[in-house]
């Protein structure tokens, strides 16, 4: 048997001692005992998860009163083995040292995934089965070290359609406040780092842009590495695997002091470097540096070491996704080559195989769905209107999983009946199941 899907906060309380785990380095980490109330001061202005992963939430926080600030991570809700991770971008104000969610909104199934759901019997007899949303109301800072801060958040179930009490009288035991606790660590501004010709950049990516390619197909970049041409100059290069084509696509970049300015297209963007827990360098797009406050911040992987030399066992191993919305809806995206040539690639709880995979000249690994095990690859890419092709390069082994350079290709037809494509390009950080990898697609 394996470990839970769910990556829960590696937090042990035992009365007013906190045990949990300081990392020193993405794999190496050292136990850390805090005792709650100790220390409750905030060392940094900004703080990210404790988490593996290519973006990071970052959390905008601070010491003081009737400041409003920012939080934006996932928390663990927890109610009689239901199990969930709820998603919260919440705007406090601290007073008198707790801080105060300000019209905190409810966590529903479509957004956060499975609904706490329970059965009540009525004072008449019947039954019901009423389901909840959870609803954070606030935070305290109950303990502190250095970089390190551990957070009780009290949040409550509220019943998504209304209920009155006086008719389930076990209803009322549901709607009590209930904790959980959240571990965060300090994120510290870095200088922009020195590059010159030949270097790759990471972290560089306007959100939400797609750049047209000359065959007529986009290039969606997310996390894409960048080849540096010169002090001032780059290019992402990008191979569409179901056309054969290799496209460049030029940027410009010009380091400003306290930010890198870079342009893609007709966009031009600020990014701010910061070191995270780990000591990995991220980006910062500064585009929400003025709204701190209010809006989303991200932290994007900026540095990579992209050398090492995979041989196809590597990537034989079962994988799967750590993404938010699956692991709520208890699926599991998984990536699965077999020895014998086929695949399951994002089974989401399908069993059996959905692809096939190749190993390629440059030591990366392509999977092609829905391709069937009868069918060679060749066929199902050139005679299918609808197929996908995602290449997965290895450059970094970690004992939790692997960081891969992500390539997804698409091919589609649209609504007229044209045939359209799209290349997605980024980093993915990818867990490795231990022992035995279990993935199933469970309903409560």
């Amino acid at each position: 048997m394996r470990s839970e899907f769910i990556p829960l906060e590696v937090l042990a309380k035992k009365e007013n001692s906190i045990r949990a785990k300081k990392y020193t380095s993405e794999t190496e980490f050292t136990w850390l005992t805090l005792n709650k109330g100790e220390q409750k001061s905030l060392n940094f202005d900004t703080y990210s998860d404790q988490r593996q992963e290519q973006t990071l939430q970052l959390s905008q926080l601070g010491n003081e009163e009737g400041v409003k600030y920012t939080f934006f991570a996932n928390v663990a809700i927890k109610a009689e083995g239901y199990t969930q991770l709820a998603g919260f971008h919440e705007n406090a104000t601290l007073t008198d040292g707790i801080y105060q969610f300000i019209e905190p909104e409810e966590k529903g199934n479509s957004i956060f995934g499975q609904d706490y759901t329970k059965t009540f019997q009525n004072t008449d007899g019947s039954y019901q089965q009423i389901s909840f949303s959870v609803q954070l109301k606030q935070a305290e800072l109950i303990a502190s070290l250095d970089d390190f801060a551990v957070f009780e958040v009290t949040y409550h179930f509220i019943p998504q359609t209304s209920q009155d009490t006086a008719n389930w009288p076990e209803l009322e035991k549901e709607l009590v406040d209930r904790k959980t606790y959240k571990v965060f660590r300090g994120v510290a501004e870095a200088p922009v780092p020195e590059f010159s010709a030949g270097d790759v950049l990471f972290g560089l990516s306007p959100l939400y842009s797609s750049v047209q390619l000359a065959d007529g197909s986009s290039f969606k970049i997310i996390n894409a590495p960048i080849t540096v041409d010169s002090e001032t100059s780059g290019h992402f290069s990008i191979k569409n695997p179901l056309s054969g084509e290799e496209s460049t696509y030029d940027i410009t970049f010009s380091n400003l002091g306290d930010t890198l300015e870079f342009t893609i297209g007709i966009e031009t963007r600020n990014v701010r470097y910061v070191k995270l827990y780990d000591n990995r360098i991220a980006t910062v797009d500064d585009f929400y540096s003025s709204k701190k406050q209010s809006s989303y911040s991200y932290a994007n992987l900026a540095q990579a070491d992209t050398t090492y030399n995979a041989t196809q066992e590597d990537y034989m191993k079962t994988f799967y996704v750590n993404d938010l919305n699956l692991l709520n809806n208890n699926k599991h995206a998984v990536i699965e080559p077999h020895d014998n040539g086929t695949a399951i690639v994002y089974s989401g709880g399908i069993f059996g195989p959905n692809g096939r995979w190749q190993f390629e000249q440059d030591n990366s690994m392509s999977f092609v769905l829905p391709c069937s095990p009868n069918q060679a690859i060749s066929n199902c890419i050139n005679n299918s209107e609808r197929i996908n092709v995602i290449n997965y390069k290895l450059f970094k082994k970690e004992k939790a999983g692997y960081w891969f350079l992500r390539s997804h290709s698409n091919q589609n037809k649209n609504a007229d009946g044209a045939i359209v494509q799209s290349v997605t390009q980024s980093i993915q950080f990818l867990k490795l199941c231990d022992v035995v990898c279990i993935y199933k697609n469970t309903s409560r």
